[in-house]
C-alpha cells in the first residue's frame, strides 16, 4: 500500500477579487477588498481566469492578519487616504 500526498493539504483555497500585480517573488491580490501581498512560492494552482489560488494557510493567514491591522491603524490615525 502506498501513500499519496496531498500537495495542497497546508493550503487553503483563495477566491481574489482581483489580481493587481506580479512580481518576480510576488504576487498582488484583492482579496476582501484588501491589497496583499503574497509569495510566489506560497502560491499554487493560480487560475486567474476563476480567480482562485491556493495558498500555504500559515503565510496567507499572517498576511491578511497583518493587512487587516494596518488598515485599522491607518483608519484609527486618520491617514486612510493612503490606501487610494
Amino acid at each position: 500500500m502506498s501513500f499519496n500526498k496531498d500537495p495542497l493539504h497546508y493550503h487553503t483555497k483563495v477566491n481574489f477579487d482581483e489580481l493587481l500585480e506580479t512580481r518576480e517573488k510576488a504576487i498582488r491580490f484583492k482579496i476582501d477588498g484588501l491589497k496583499v501581498w503574497m509569495p510566489k512560492k506560497c502560491c499554487r494552482q493560480l487560475d486567474e481566469i476563476n480567480n482562485e489560488v491556493y495558498i500555504w494557510t500559515k503565510v496567507y493567514e499572517s498576511n491578511m492578519q497583518k493587512t487587516k491591522e494596518f488598515v485599522e491603524n491607518l483608519k484609527e490615525t486618520k491617514q486612510e487616504n493612503i490606501l487610494h
